[in-house]
């Protein structure tokens, strides 16, 4: 995989500064803020070569809404009609949000995944596309949809990662919890490019060493430092497990068990000593004896990294897992929650101190729980669902700037 890009300096820079203002406390109040200042509108038909990638995504062409950020949060829900998906659409709160039945998480439309890029954030919606964030002034973010339903509904995403610089989603049909259309996906990886309303098909050379007509389920960055990935053969049921040094290079057959044990979280000595710190604060906010697991994106995992409590790590897997959620941003700091939003912040200053803070994004209703989290400069951008077992209800995105409270006193973690 080649290099990536890191932060430009100036999101950095504001991205400490950020982390500085969570140390204080978040004052997420009740009130919504106001509907975003322009409509939404249909994105425009392709304008600029789709080689040019996401460098500069969909920089010809207007977003489908701009959104001024602010301390109230700002609600979107995945928007759906009987005539299809719309892309996201305004709401006061998650309590607002159409009802929608609950439906096997493989099949339902959700945030899949975020991904940090040199220039902004990309989302990966299932059964649907990208949403891709860029930051047009110091409060104003602009939100693109790339997206293509008719193709996107028949899927489901597997995997959002980074390839060769770019985001990219691998998808796959799902047969446990439906039976799946005829026509496997081809191609099965996708990502959203410059001045395009539908995602481009991308060729994973490492893919290629399965025959043809394999589809690929299942794509993990192990401990390590490889790839791995399973060929599926439907029609004729064979299967075989692969893995690659790097995803441009032809892969290599594996066990059964070195497939499984790619899939294991990492203990939280493999984490960067502030992601570390701040994992061991929320592991410890969530409660030691619980199987803690949290998933962690920065710009400098190819894809998220999964780190686990030393409890889930020695469980036998009776118990139920609580799903964590965070950023680490080199130089910068990091941020770990709980699924109801509580967390804990640390940065650099707290490392030295062996210290964080904790902290809260807005709070969810009941029955729903916040899946992702990720910042745009100054401004936070989390995933929420409504979730009922194995299966989503509403779903959406929240964007927020958390403000500065020297007076609040946040209870703080002592390593």
């Amino acid at each position: 995989m080649t290099r990536r890009k890191r932060l430009s300096i100036p999101l950095l820079i504001a991205l400490v500064g950020m982390l500085g203002g969570l140390i204080g406390f978040y004052t997420a109040r009740s009130a919504p803020s106001p509907p975003p200042e322009e409509p939404a509108s249909l994105m425009p038909t392709e304008t600029t070569r789709p080689e040019d990638g996401l460098s500069a995504a969909t920089a010809t062409a207007p977003p489908m809404v701009r959104i001024k950020s602010g301390p109230n949060p700002l609600w979107f829900e995945l928007g759906y009609t009987e005539a299809g998906a719309q892309g996201p659409q305004w709401i006061a709160s998650p309590a607002e949000a159409a009802l929608r039945p609950f439906t096997p998480w493989p099949l339902a439309p959700f945030i899949a995944g975020m991904a940090i890029h040199d220039r902004g954030l990309t989302l990966a919606v299932n059964r649907e596309g990208f949403l891709v964030l860029l930051p047009e002034s110091e409060e104003r973010i602009g939100l693109y949809r790339i997206a293509d339903v008719s193709y996107w509904k028949h899927y489901t995403v597997g995997s959002l990662f980074v390839f060769q610089g770019a985001p990219a989603v691998l998808l796959y049909r799902d047969t446990f919890f439906a039976d799946p259309i005829d026509s496997p996906p081809d191609p099965q990886v996708f990502t959203p490019v410059r001045g395009a309303s539908q995602p481009r098909g991308l060729r994973v050379p490492a893919f290629d060493t399965l025959p043809q007509a394999w589809e690929v389920e299942g794509l993990r960055f192990a401990q390590d430092g490889y790839w791995y990935y399973r060929g599926i053969r439907r029609e004729a049921p064979q299967s075989v497990c692969m893995r690659s040094a790097d995803l441009i290079r032809p892969g290599e057959a594996v066990s059964l068990g070195a497939w499984r044990n790619a899939a294991l979280p990492e203990p939280l000595d493999r984490a960067p000593p502030v992601l570390r710190l701040a994992l061991e604060a929320t592991f410890a906010l969530s409660g030691k004896d619980r199987l803690n697991v949290a998933a962690i994106i920065s710009p400098d995992f190819p894809t998220a990294r999964r780190f686990a409590s030393q409890t889930a790590l020695s469980s036998d897997g009776e118990e139920p897992v609580v799903e964590l959620h965070g950023f680490y941003i080199p130089g910068a700091g990091a941020l770990v929650i709980l699924p109801d939003g509580r967390g804990m912040v640390a940065d650099a200053l707290g490392l030295e101190e062996g210290t964080a803070r904790q902290v809260s994004c807005p709070p969810l209703p009941e029955g729903f729980v916040y899946t992702a989290i990720a910042p745009l400069g100054d401004t936070l951008v989390a995933a929420w669902e409504e979730q009922q077992d194995w299966n989503v209800g509403s779903a959406g995105l929240m964007l927020f700037r958390p403000v500065r409270d020297y007076a609040s006193k946040a209870e703080a973690y002592k390593r």
